[in-house]
């Protein structure tokens, strides 16, 4: 009888690199694409600058 272990490829160290390279955590707590992620990053951004020249200017 074989009772060698039926080694099968694991598949999960893979796909959570691939989605920690191209997905991010947002601030919104779901995955979403980088470049998502960059505008979101941007769009905040650019909301406190736009907060900082309200109260100086």
């Amino acid at each position: 009888m074989n009772n060698d272990p039926v080694i099968t490829y694991d598949h999960t160290q893979e796909e959570r690199s691939l989605k920690a390279k191209y997905f991010r955590k947002s601030l919104f707590g779901k995955y979403q694409p980088m470049l998502m992620f960059f505008a979101e990053e941007l769009l905040i951004l650019g909301f406190m600058v736009y907060l900082v020249y309200l109260v100086f200017v």
